[in-house]
């Protein structure tokens, strides 16, 4: 078939307009035009946006480095020695007693498994990891709407996060950053999503229940939250008409629970773990830290006091998601109803993974997830933006990162509490491995390596020091334990007194200041009279690290 002539499709007036006007036109298009100066300005806004994202990632990653040996934590330590005891064989909340999750000695006794204990501090590889799985499912979570609102959620969830990384303890060993990692994979990929209406994927839903319950194992008081969040990824799959996602956030959940249930029959005691970890810390330890509805709302109350600068900015992170999360629902007539309430679900999960309401160290979780949803959310607002207004979606992102920056210089460094000066001027401890010391050389040199010690009331990295494993069950003992122990719950007695009364340790070293002003003689009623009569105190040896008592008979200590 023959094509017609183009002036056929023209209007008579670009048939008649002279080809001189039509090449000056067009020379306009090329030079100086509209359209040039708008593809010039797309280009620079789009090489600012991979600059600045490579920027953060750049600086994200210089601060995983400094944090691998950066100060250390009593709990940290913790972790580490229970680990060591569950790779020699220990068992879980029976002779290695704690009040943690069983998530985070699970990981303790892989990395143990996997790489020994001559360099503990690798532990902390476990952050980064998780820490590099959110970034990456934040680049490809399916709520964001552009490949320019895909480098600016990276760009500000990887400068927030660098800028707290040291100063919050999220480079520590602890299940804070830990829940708060595996909060934003479950965030980015499916709930999130499911805020802006999206059809939840079941190849995401599946992996989102396993992440799930992984969260809950990291600490119970976030099974509230792991179920907001479920309903909230999961309401739209009726409305989606995708069944597959529900079935499928229900088998990875499922999933979950089977793993977690064949680690806590091999390596754990069940009903040690409802005790220790469920029941004192809700019904004996909750009344030490003043846990209460009132605490919880206070902590959602912006203060200026400087060691509530992070929390501040998570609760403005949150306070901007969830507006910027409502006035995107605002553009879509259809299921406004519904996603209102999957937004509510999703940040009543997001508000209550800070359930106890603390204010420092220990609300890392709650951050975690503010500057996802805080993140994703904004860049999705700022990619609406015109044209020519894109390139300051780059620069507000460069604005928030600098205000945040700003907000938290006069923030201590916790859980130390430190100021950057005082950093300085402290040498960098590893979290702990055999030291030579004289007093820990004399630990080893009188005690055997299957006997057993007790560093009371609470100093986990003595053992890591004198390389030597804590009496079975009573690696500390706190002023709640002894509260705990006059009416144990589901079977599992925790008195040291009956526990000395059996087994004597080879050496007990005893802090005197205690901890939060709870001496250990003035809760354990046996410690005085054992002291006295059963061991020597070695004076010479005592010190920061407590005063030192040798049994009389080293030989006959608990092996």
């Amino acid at each position: 078939m023959t094509s017609l002539p183009d002036a056929v499709f023209r209007s008579p007036t670009q048939v008649r307009e002279p080809l001189w006007k039509r090449g000056r036109k067009r020379g306009r298009e090329l030079v100086g035009g509209v359209p040039h100066a708008s593809r010039i300005v797309r280009q620079a806004e789009a090489a600012l946006a991979v600059l600045w994202c490579a920027c953060t990632a750049i600086l994200l990653c210089w601060t995983f480095v400094a944090g691998l040996s950066f100060l250390t934590f009593p709990d940290e330590a913790a972790q580490v020695l229970g680990g060591q005891m569950l790779n020699d064989g220990g068992v879980l909340y029976r002779t290695f007693v704690d009040s943690h999750g069983p998530f985070i000695f699970m990981l303790a006794q892989a990395y143990g498994g996997m790489f020994g204990w001559s360099a503990p501090n690798g532990v902390r590889g476990f952050n980064i990891l998780l820490t590099v799985l959110a970034v990456l499912s934040v680049a490809a979570s399916p709520a964001l709407t552009s490949p320019r609102a895909r480098v600016w959620a990276v760009s500000l969830f990887c400068a927030l996060l660098a800028e707290i990384w040291l100063r919050q303890g999220f480079y520590q060993f602890s299940f804070y950053p830990l829940a708060g990692a595996l909060a934003s994979i479950v965030l980015s990929g499916l709930v999130l999503p499911a805020c802006q209406g999206g059809r939840p994927s079941p190849g995401r839903a599946l992996p989102a229940g396993f992440v799930l319950v992984c969260l809950v194992a990291n600490a119970y008081s976030f099974a509230p939250s792991a179920v907001l969040l479920a309903l909230a990824g999961s309401s739209t799959a009726a409305v989606a008409g995708l069944r597959g996602a529900r079935m499928a956030l229900g088998a990875g959940t499922l999933l979950g629970l089977i793993g977690f249930g064949a680690y806590m029959r091999i390596f754990a005691d069940l009903r040690g773990y409802l005790a220790f970890h469920v029941a004192e810390n809700q019904f004996v330890y909750s009344h030490y830290i003043g846990a209460s509805l009132g605490q919880f709302w206070l902590s959602l109350v912006p203060s200026p006091d400087r060691l509530e600068r992070v929390q501040d900015i998570a609760l403005c992170c949150t306070a901007a998601g969830l507006v910027g999360q409502l006035a995107l629902a605002a553009h879509h007539v259809e299921y406004r109803a519904r996603r209102s309430s999957v937004i509510a679900a999703t940040f009543a999960g997001i508000v209550l993974l800070n359930g106890r309401g603390s204010i420092t160290f220990q609300d890392g979780t709650f951050v975690y997830a503010a500057i996802t949803a805080f993140s994703i959310t904004s860049a999705n607002v700022l990619a609406l933006l015109p044209c020519r207004a894109r390139i300051a979606g780059t620069l507000g992102t460069v604005l928030v990162a600098g205000a945040a920056l700003l907000a938290t210089r006069q923030a201590p460094y916790l859980p130390q509490g430190m100021t950057a000066r005082e950093i300085a001027q402290t040498p960098r401890w590893p979290i702990g491995s055999p030291s030579d010391a004289p007093l820990f050389r004399l630990i080893r040199r009188i005690t055997g390596p299957e006997q057993r010690i007790l560093a009371l009331p609470y100093h986990p990295r003595f053992y890591l020091l004198a390389g030597r494993m804590p009496i079975e069950g009573y690696y500390a003992y706190f002023r709640w334990d002894a509260d705990y122990a006059r009416a144990p719950w589901f079977g599992r007695p925790h008195d040291l007194c009956t526990a000395l009364g059996k087994t004597l340790p080879a050496v007990i070293s005893v802090a005197e200041a205690g901890v939060w002003g709870y001496r250990p003689r003035s809760y354990i009623p046996c410690l005085a009279d054992i002291l006295r009569t059963r061991y020597t105190q070695a004076k010479a040896m005592s010190g920061n690290d407590g005063d030192l008592y040798i049994l009389d008979s080293p030989a006959t200590g608990n092996r």
